[in-house]
């Protein structure tokens, strides 16, 4: 940026989430809030949004977050309506934290972050993607938090979900059906599995899992008839073999 002089907002913009990216986010914020170069548009969203992502990519949550409250602060200040308040958060961007919050296993923070998504209409709205990433942060607790606990928490995101018009995708189901596999509770995890319109291989393995886990042979076989039939062009690979 120094040596070819004052950058575009689009180059600023890829400038700033590079740095993120190389896990300078310390810089890139530096960047938007003191350098010459970004002064003409600091509160573009675009720049904006990659210093978001710059803090996530840093694992810098709480700064992530800081920004839409301060953004959100300084808009009401200068008299910008709430609807336009957060012009540079959209729900990928929301998205982003969420998945960022599950790999790093800060379930909580998810689920904040959600409830503020669905209680404030000055944020984007939740999506099916938003509630998938926040039930696979809840299926991964961290810590000692108990891994019952967390897979009810989960499958309470499911009915939100149905409050909210937005079904259940494939990936919502398998994810919550492997969590309940992996903890014995096989009843729960058929029940999901009932409710489906459209399962996948993945639903059948993690089914497999559980039933062998819990060493109900016949509900193994039972499922691998329904797999031949919703699935007769997919083979059986090592995995569902081995739970056999």
């Amino acid at each position: 940026a120094r040596r070819f002089g004052p950058l575009g907002v689009d180059a600023a913009a890829a400038y700033i989430i590079c740095l993120g990216a190389c896990g300078r986010s310390a810089e890139a914020e530096l960047f938007v809030r003191t350098s010459p170069h970004c002064a003409q548009f600091r509160t573009r969203a675009i720049v904006l949004a990659s210093l978001f992502l710059a803090f996530l990519a840093s694992d810098r949550i709480a700064d992530a977050e800081a920004l839409i409250f301060e953004q959100q602060r300084s808009r009401k200040t200068a008299g910008v309506p709430d609807d336009n308040a957060l012009a540079f958060l959209d729900t990928k961007l929301c998205n982003a934290f969420v998945d960022r919050c599950s790999a790093l296993r800060l379930s909580s923070s998810a689920v904040a972050f959600v409830d503020r998504m669905q209680a404030d209409d000055a944020w984007p709205r939740p999506d099916a993607q938003t509630y998938n990433l926040l039930i696979k942060a809840l299926c991964a607790p961290a810590g000692n938090e108990d891994a019952s606990i967390a897979a009810d928490r989960a499958l309470v995101v499911v009915n939100q979900m149905i409050a909210a018009d937005i079904a259940p995708t494939t990936f919502t189901y398998n994810t919550l059906i492997r969590n309940l596999a992996d903890q014995g509770r096989l009843d729960q995890a058929l029940d999901l599995y009932f409710t489906m319109s459209t399962p996948d291989h993945l639903t059948f393995s993690h089914l497999m899992h559980g039933a062998a886990k819990a060493g109900n042979m016949r509900v193994a076989h039972k499922l691998e008839g329904d797999m031949r039939k919703a699935l007769p062009d997919v083979y059986p690979n090592y995995n569902y073999c081995k739970n056999l």
